[in-house]
């Protein structure tokens, strides 16, 4: 199944990182601070690690030997547990990001950010390997 992982190397862009663990998977904001929604932190364009807990700027869509309901349940009880969020919330979102991983091809990086009314948005960048 296709899930949306840490990439194995740098985000290409000029202003990316990468401080994940290669391959885990990664969740989108679950806090965006207030110095994020004024473009000044990061968080607001990093996407989370949930093993490092640690941030990368893009997420790579990879596929991965793992069932829907077994991905659902990982991630959401990851927002649930370290975010607080509300089941049914972090339900729909786990839904969401293997939405976004379904529509792309393997490899394809995936940035997060900010509408400019304060949505998160995602977009589809190149492959990784070029």
């Amino acid at each position: 199944m296709r899930v949306l992982a840490a990439p194995a190397s740098e985000d290409p862009r000029d202003d990316g990182f990468a401080f994940t663990i290669p391959g885990e998977l990664v969740i989108s904001p679950a806090v965006i601070c207030d110095s994020g929604r004024d473009g000044t932190c990061g968080c607001e364009r990093s996407w989370s690690g949930i093993t490092s807990h640690k941030a990368t700027t893009v997420a790579v869509v990879r596929e991965q030997d793992i069932t829907k309901k077994q991905y659902v349940s990982v991630v959401s009880g990851f927002y649930v547990e370290s975010h607080g969020w509300m089941r049914k919330d972090a339900v729909e979102q786990a839904r969401q990001l293997l939405q976004i991983a379904d529509d792309c091809e393997p490899g394809t990086l995936i940035s997060v950010g900010l509408t400019d009314d304060g949505y998160v948005c995602y977009e589809a960048l190149e492959s990784e390997d070029g």
